[in-house]
């Protein structure tokens, strides 16, 4: 009466299994969901000899394709919206027919057939299992004496079949004996990508594995376009960098030398346009035009080609549109009618623009120009042209906090110990901080005479220098100030502590203790204190003109910048910059027009990416990459980039999409890092939606176009 129930039970299971995708079945813990791809379909037999008096499956049958899959089964195609199913199970050519199923977490393809491994319990007979579901047993599990591989009736699913056996007590689990779609990661074969953090970020260096926007996966996904184009909106970009893929005007790139061959008013932009000086070669002009070369690298430096680092949306076309020059300081400049004019051209040949500048106030040629290339107007018509801006790097979390005015006057001549303490009060703090010293200097007042410098350029504590607390001050290289004393993470009711000796002259006087330090911290609460001897100091410090006492409890000041002129502008997306902690730069601007954030530098690490090339040119002199030691880029104008890249992979996915379908993609699949709560919408000011997450943006992208993920070939 059991087998006769369960048996019943699989069978009503097994006829409503291919109306309600999607399937579902658990393995290992986890609910897995698989949906049913249109037209295709798996069939094969248990023994494949084919009879070949049977009529073969055809057009006529509603058939567009089979071929095989391994010696065992074979993937049959059929015509859209043929009712082939009932004819390919009626067909005595196969024994069974499953749908091809695509799993709804990875993309993956998979292919049942009416076959299951099971491990049973021990004690358990295999054999009896078998026969109580009417199963046959196939054979062991190589190596294996409690696995073993079973078939059951055609007709019945495999899924609810292995559901089934799991409540058993004589099976520990049950899985589909199905062919299931495998591979590897792609990884790019660019010497310097295992530095690129901001793309597959493992941990390795002392950063927070996972603090990167994905790329591996989503490569695997989907391979990056050539039909796209990335407008690079900048100072010059070296067009002929060899890891750099330089759009070309195919109109221009084939018609008459010295003649507007596309009527567009500028005479033969092969290679983008120089609007900063008037001419058809945007390549640097002198040694400060590096900024577009190492935007464009970060957006899509060519991959795979075993040369210097790999973009994010490696290969794809960029278009160079200069619109900066260096001033006579080495500040950028640019003509209004040279940015707007910028933006117009770029928003005409170009899918997804960066613009990693800005710091104006609100000009309306610029914002005009901005919704021009924005809008329906430009290359994409009414899906519109994705414009990208960099927030800005002006809002410091820190400053340079000195303390003055702790009075030791008086003190007597000879040793003495100094300590500076930060901490961190779980009833008051929240997050993770980072400390960084710069320098400690014992000056005296009077004379203004350093009489004891602390500098840590040396690589290692001086002698009488002594890092304590739960997180400890090390010796760094830091991307900002170069070698500092800075702390790890400082989570609540953790100190750092630097003690270090002094000396004080045996002449008396007013000696003050100068501590420049800045504190990464995401605001609430932040303590420190100051001790001599010992005992606790009780004063007051300035920063800037503000006064302040210790011991200390508080938020410590901070220069918020909020976002200004072209980022206020809502037809453009402003992307911030989060480090390889996952927590936003403190550099990176911010306010209620954020939209996302992206990795840069700001933590540990910097980015690296193409330079201009040449020895002799560029950030870094020896290389035609920001690679060595204080050449590496950051930035929010790296951010930018990168975002641009995860873009134009989206829309390499999809692309159909519109501008507010990728946002809504993005706003989706981003992920809310940081320790500030986002809201209702899933937003906040300091992160936007969160940081770019590229393979769970590309995965939507490809479920939302509706077809089946089409895996590229790895080399």
């Amino acid at each position: 009466m059991r087998k006769t129930l369960l048996f019943s039970c699989l069978f009503v299971l097994a006829a409503s299994a291919y109306a309600k995708p999607p399937v579902t079945f658990e393995s290992h813990g986890v609910t897995h969901g698989l949906a049913p791809i249109p037209n295709q379909y798996v069939a094969g037999r248990s023994q494949w000899n084919q009879n070949t008096s049977v009529k073969p499956l055809g057009a006529s049958d509603g058939v567009v394709s089979i071929a095989p899959l391994g010696p065992r089964l074979q993937i049959i195609k059929t015509a859209p919206g043929s009712s082939t199913l009932g004819t390919l199970k009626a067909s005595p050519a196969y024994d069974f027919v499953y749908p091809v199923y695509r799993s709804v977490a990875t993309g993956l393809k998979v292919y049942p057939q009416p076959e299951v491994i099971v491990k049973i319990r021990e004690g358990a007979d295999i054999f009896q299992l078998a026969s109580r579901y009417n199963l046959s047993v196939l054979r062991p599990m190589l190596f294996t004496t409690d696995q073993f591989v079973l078939r059951h009736y055609p007709n019945l699913s495999p899924f609810d079949v292995c559901g089934v056996l799991r409540d058993d007590p004589d099976v520990l689990w049950a899985d589909p004996n199905a062919a299931v779609e495998f591979k590897k990661y792609f990884k790019p074969n660019d010497p310097l990508y295992p530095r690129q953090w901001h793309l597959h970020n493992t941990g390795d260096n002392g950063d927070k594995p996972g603090a990167d926007v994905h790329a591996e996966p989503a490569w695997d996904l989907q391979k990056p376009s050539q039909n796209l184009v990335i407008g690079v909106v900048d100072d010059a970009v070296d067009i002929n960098h060899p890891d750099l893929n330089i759009y070309s005007n195919p109109i221009e790139a084939n018609g008459q030398p010295g003649v507007d061959d596309d009527g567009n008013g500028l005479i033969d932009d092969v290679h983008g346009w120089d609007f900063a000086e008037n001419d058809n070669v945007p390549l640097p002009g002198n040694e400060e035009d590096n900024h577009g070369t190492s935007v464009s690298g970060v957006a899509a430096a060519k991959g795979d080609n075993a040369l210097g680092v790999v973009g994010a949306s490696f290969g794809t076309p960029i278009l160079p549109v200069r619109i900066n020059l260096s001033g006579d300081d080495g500040v950028l400049v640019s003509y209004v009618e040279s940015a707007a004019n910028g933006l117009r051209y770029a928003g005409k040949y170009a899918d997804v623009i960066n613009n990693s500048w800005g710091g104006s106030e609100v000009i309306d040629a610029i914002s005009e120009a901005e919704s021009f290339a924005a809008g329906p107007e430009g290359k994409r018509g009414a899906k519109g042209v994705a414009v990208l801006f960099a927030s800005g790097n002006d809002a410091n979390d820190f400053v340079n906090y000195e303390f003055w005015g702790l009075d030791f006057n008086g003190i007597p001549a000879g040793s003495h110990e100094i300590t500076f303490e930060y901490a961190k009060n779980g009833s008051g703090s929240s997050g993770e901080d980072r400390v960084v010293i710069k320098s400690i200097d014992f000056v005296d007042y009077d004379t203004g005479e350093y009489i004891d410098f602390l500098d840590p350029a040396e690589g290692e504590f001086p002698p009488t220098v002594q890092g304590g607390g739960t997180v400890p001050f090390e010796v760094v290289d830091d991307s900002l100030y170069g070698p500092v004393f800075r702390s790890a993470s400082i989570t609540s009711n953790e100190t750092s502590d630097m003690t270090w000796s002094i000396e004080a002259p045996s002449d008396g006087g007013t000696y003050i203790i100068q501590v420049a330090f800045r504190a990464e911290t995401e605001k609430d609460g932040d303590f420190f204190n100051v001790y001599l001897d010992g005992e606790l100091v009780t004063d007051f410090f300035y920063i800037g003109q503000d006064e302040y006492e210790i011991p200390f409890s508080g938020s410590l000041p901070k220069n918020l910048a909020p976002l200004r002129g072209e980022n206020l502008n809502p037809d453009i997306i402003n992307i911030g910059a989060s480090t390889d902690g996952d927590v936003r730069s403190s550099y990176s601007q911010w306010g209620p027009q954020l939209d996302f954030v992206a990795p840069s530098n700001g933590g540990i690490h910097d980015i690296i990416t193409t330079d201009v090339s040449g020895i002799g040119n560029g950030y870094d002199p020896d290389s035609d990459y920001t690679e060595s030691e204080y050449s590496g880029f950051g930035g929010t104008s790296s951010a930018s980039p990168l975002a641009a890249g995860v873009f134009a992979m989206t829309l390499a996915a999809n692309p159909d999409l519109s501008v507010a379908e990728l946002l809504d993609i993005f706003k989706t699949t981003s992920e809310k890092i940081g320790p500030l709560p986002y809201d209702a919408n899933g937003f906040n000011e300091q992160y936007g939606f969160g940081r770019l997450n590229m393979y769970e943006a590309v995965k939507m992208a490809i479920d939302m176009r509706g077809t089946s993920v089409d895996h590229w070939e790895l080399h």
